[in-house]
């Protein structure tokens, strides 16, 4: 079963990018480009505009459905989506969107391309594919930029994928206000990631724990949680302060891509991705505001990011070691993320109206009968039907006098097939005639089924909302292995078994290396580790069995989760 799930991960992750050559890349009619490796004339590019899809009528794919609760729906301004006010109400928003590059353009390019190169062979294959990325919805008022939600962006260019914020109350007044503007300040910015290969340098990061420790936390203020600037800052502090150091040997390096290739490294060292819903709700509050700060107003306008930094993500400062030294060649070709930005501003959207934007009930006032709706995030969509086979939402509220109501929905594949659906609902009715502050209260449970026979189950939760937001409870997390083939054979190693293993929802997963140093080819190429855990678990176990020549073999083992495991650092023998 365990092997089962791990090809069945393989399967609906993403497509490897191609051997992109990141230090060689052009910008030709508007549009980045980057060669293959493998294949100098075949070029892609990354895809610049994001836009909302439309339906076969032209009309775009975005909804806005406001949930009034009992007072609400009953006041004399029911009908305005501006009267939700209080607690019970708030609104559900979805929107269809899809990265589509003007074939022209792309022509335009291939031929400038040609022309640039004096290469009749050079071709455009297509575009990169993205590896990861986020999306951001914002909005701002009186220059105060506001952001209603950040998750999991659509991948590949083509894709029509749904994305949905849920709001509360006061949110859903904020965003409808802005819509009736004529000029609505309204945007979804996507920051997303790519990968492609570095240049080989002769060249080696040194990283002192205990400084680079001491740097990070220094400007935190106690605080394990950043967003992308912030972590930038902290390892330009760690490079300031001695706790990295680069050794390059000879004059030719390109400094500037070399120094980037090492902040990209020490971000994979010592900084995990987290989405905004696993930071503590007491710590949530000025990470919002950061990244708020950051894409809204001027925040977008004056950023250039190229680098591995997120310019919306967050991150968590991993478990630092505090004393010792790593070292970590450059001397061969590194896989390296590089970001794209893209903007869709509903102001490029016309007529709202018609359906777009529409209110209904929570609370039917007449019969006291409660609707309780289901909606997707983008990224579980994307999962339904490859590794996730069916979520199954069930809400149970306990009446006075010892009455239950549980109701469940199961959604599959097929039922997610319209990107703009709202599931649902569950109902439950107040025949008791209770009050409104216990009645609106009820429990929700999830149970999720994995390809592969994997489950995974929620215990119920107390919650008031009209509207229950799911997301994806697990998280890809890569395990890179490092180290100079030289040192090992000079310390007499003959062969390495690196073994990883991570719990998934009561399966157990496990991956193996073996590697044997060569002394004529003292770079390791090993294929890195790919684990796949539950939100929130980073850690994995690691064992590490070292072959010697003449001599017992040596073992360490333990558990991490930087995603770095270094082979050359031996233990003492026993």
């Amino acid at each position: 079963m365990i092997r089962l799930i791990l090809v069945l991960i393989a399967m609906t992750l993403p497509a490897r990018a191609d051997d992109l050559l990141l230090d060689q890349g052009r910008q030709v009619a508007g549009l980045w480009l980057f060669p293959s490796l493998s294949e100098p004339s075949r070029w892609r590019y990354v895809p610049a505009t994001a836009r909302v899809a439309t339906d076969g009528d032209g009309a775009p794919l975005f909804g806005l459905t406001f949930y009034v609760g009992e007072e609400e729906a009953e006041g004399p301004d029911s009908a305005d989506p501006s009267s939700i006010t209080q607690a019970t109400g708030g609104g559900l928003l979805h929107m269809v969107v899809e990265y589509a590059t003007d074939p022209e353009q792309v022509e335009e390019a291939e031929d400038s391309l040609r022309a640039l190169l004096e290469d009749e062979t050079a071709f455009i294959a297509g575009p990169v594919l993205f590896d990861a990325g986020n999306y951001s919805v914002v909005t701002s008022v009186a220059e105060d930029a506001r952001l209603l939600a950040n998750r999991p962006a659509p991948l590949m260019e083509g894709d029509r994928t749904a994305i949905t914020a849920r709001l509360s109350a006061e949110e859903a007044t904020l965003l409808i206000g802005t819509l009736r503007t004529p000029t609505p300040d309204f945007s979804v910015v996507f920051d997303m990631a790519f990968s492609g290969l570095s240049q080989a340098y002769d060249a080696t990061m040194v990283v002192d724990w205990e400084k680079t420790k001491e740097a990070m936390t220094a400007g935190a203020g106690g605080s394990v949680y950043f967003i992308g600037a912030d972590v930038e800052l902290a390892i330009e502090e760690a490079m300031q302060t001695g706790g990295i150091t680069l050794e390059v040997n000879g004059d030719d390096a390109d400094m500037e891509a070399l120094v980037a290739q090492v902040h990209d490294r020490a971000l994979d060292m010592m900084f995990a991705p987290i989405e905004v819903e696993q930071v503590p709700e007491d710590e949530r509050g000025g990470l919002l505001d950061a990244i708020g700060a950051l894409i809204g107003g001027d925040g977008l306008a004056g950023s250039s990011n190229t680098t591995g930094f997120g310019l919306n993500a967050s991150y968590r400062l991993k478990d630092l070691r505090s004393e010792g030294i790593t070292r970590l060649s450059f001397n061969k070709r590194a896989t390296l993320p590089r970001r794209a930005l893209m903007t869709v501003n509903l102001g490029q959207v016309a007529a709202l109206d018609g359906g777009a934007v529409r209110t209904v009930a929570a609370v039917d006032p007449a019969t006291q009968l409660r609707r309780i709706f289901v909606a997707l995030d983008g990224g579980l969509e994307a999962e339904l039907g490859g590794f996730v086979n069916s979520v199954a939402v069930t809400m149970r509220k306990d009446h006075p006098g010892g009455r239950e109501t549980i109701e469940q929905i199961v959604i599959r594949p097929e039922d997610a097939e319209d990107p703009l659906a709202v599931h649902g609902p569950l109902l439950y009715s107040n025949a008791e005639r209770e009050g409104a502050a216990s009645w609106l209260t009820y429990e929700v449970a999830t149970d999720w089924s994995f390809q592969g026979g994997g489950r995974y189950r929620t215990d119920g939760r107390a919650t008031d909302a009209a509207m229950i937001s799911l997301t994806a409870p697990f998280h890809r997390h890569e395990v890179a292995i490092e180290g100079d083939a030289a040192t090992l054979a000079e310390a007499g190693v003959r062969a390495v078994i690196v073994e990883v293993g991570a719990d998934f929802f009561g399966d157990r997963q496990e991956a193996r290396r073996i590697l044997r140093p060569d002394p004529d080819h003292p770079v390791l190429d090993v294929t890195p580790i790919s684990l796949t855990l539950p939100e929130g678990v980073w850690s994995y176990d690691w064992r590490i069995t070292w072959m010697m020549r003449g001599a017992p073999p040596i073992t360490a083992s333990g558990t991490d989760d930087l995603g770095f495991l270094f082979v050359d650092e031996l233990p003492p023998p026993p």
